[in-house]
């Protein structure tokens, strides 16, 4: 039995407020697109996603990394610290997307390269603006998961320690005092390509790790034609041994031994991707809720919790009457489709959700606040972050938003 202790400390002042860091981009787009080809393409039967491939994102994932000490009584004491290296303390920050996905980005020891995070991050090779998740996961929540697994590792060792003292096979219910002497866990962002794609209809998304290629993680499709051919095989072969090749000259024993497996094969193979993606889904909406639930406030949740809320508060505090100028008063030209340029201003295409422009907003607010720039480029920089405001203040609202698509 595992006893943790509720008098466990833990820093309540979180991390200082200049320091959130990120890992750099060092892997190029081709790169990653030659990780994403190899990982769609490791047995024959999977499919490659390439025809249906849309856009490559460039994207920082917000992860928690924490570092800890923790103390163990048994038949002896112990204390032993965890680093920000270790995979285990290191916790996908969002529910963007599904975590058992992400978690395969992880970037163990090399979050020791992360360097304190600037807006010139936010910037491609090609120049396009990098988006930035949030962090929705509150501090509390992540260090729950990380005492999860400091208490799963500390179980194994009290483990081997009892088999190798008594020279046994086999412990059980190992009665153990656990207790978390400090704790800390600071944000960082980790750098990924997301390559997008469909596969009959199905959204489908792999993640590549922009600072390690070789780590990539995301669904994989199978063909279904190829499926349905070796079970046809199978069921062939099977058919043979059992009966001889007498029972191939036989239609009904061909079209109920053979033909039958192999489009039950590609049925099941063509709607497994399909079911996946919504199991997903609902796992990711389901510990959505339950971490909120169960979540562990901190004294500092707040602080780190949407790093860049306060763009958002701010857009909020807008009046109607601000905004009905920008809709009566503007002489900007754009498209049909954007008559103020407003998706064209934040990298957007007309018809992109609401995360995309939240995401969007978050990543060139971070880029051109007066702020963050420069002494010489802040009249730049101040003329620029007004645009956005005026472009976010109207897509962000779905009412003003369908008056603009409606123009």
């Amino acid at each position: 039995m595992l006893r943790e202790r509720s008098e466990a400390a833990t820093d309540s002042e979180g991390p200082p407020k200049g320091k959130l860091t990120a890992l750099p981009f060092r892997e190029t787009q081709q790169e990653a697109a030659e990780a994403f080809e190899k990982y769609h393409s490791q047995n024959f039967f999977l499919t490659q996603p390439s025809a249906g491939l849309q856009k490559v994102k460039e994207t920082f994932l917000p992860f928690w990394v924490t570092t800890a000490t923790v103390q163990v009584r048994l038949r002896q004491t112990w204390e032993r610290s965890y680093s920000a290296s270790d995979e285990g303390m290191q916790v996908y920050a969002s529910y963007k997307y599904p975590r058992s996905e992400i978690s395969g980005l992880r970037p163990g020891r090399l979050v020791t390269q992360a360097t304190e995070f600037t807006p010139r991050m936010l910037t491609s090779s090609n120049g396009e603006t990098r988006r930035m998740g949030p962090f929705d996961m509150k501090p509390g929540t992540a260090l729950r998961f990380v005492s999860e697994w400091m208490r799963s590792q500390e179980g194994d060792a009290a483990e081997d320690l009892l088999r190798s003292s008594f020279d046994c096979d086999r412990v059980a219910a190992v009665d153990m005092d656990f207790s978390i002497v400090s704790m800390r866990s600071s944000p960082l962002y980790v750098p990924a390509y997301i390559f997008r794609s469909q596969h009959f209809g199905t959204k489908m998304r792999t993640f590549v790790s922009g600072v390690n290629s070789e780590q990539v993680a995301g669904a994989r499709a199978y063909d279904e034609g190829k499926v349905a051919v070796l079970a046809g095989l199978a069921a062939g072969a099977g058919m043979v041994l059992s009966q001889g090749l007498a029972a191939l000259a036989s239609a009904q024993m061909l079209i109920w031994g053979v033909a039958l497996p192999m489009t039950a094969a590609g049925i099941a193979t063509h709607y497994l991707t399909w079911l996946r993606a919504r199991w997903a889904a609902f796992w990711q909406q389901s510990e959505q809720s339950r971490d909120a639930e169960g979540n562990m406030a901190g004294a500092w949740d707040a602080e780190w919790v949407h790093v860049y809320s306060q763009y958002e508060e701010h857009r909020r505090r807008m009046d109607e009457q601000e905004n009905a100028e920008f809709f009566s008063g503007s002489s900007r030209t754009g498209s049909a489709r954007d008559p103020l340029g407003y998706y064209q201003l934040m990298g957007l295409e007309p018809g992109c959700s609401k995360q995309e422009i939240q995401a969007a907003f978050r990543g060139l607010a971070m880029k051109w606040h007066p702020d963050k720039v420069d002494d010489k480029d802040k009249d730049t920089a101040s003329r620029r972050f007004q645009r956005l405001n005026e472009a976010y203040s109207v897509l962000r609202d779905p009412v003003k938003r369908r008056q603009y698509d409606g123009r």
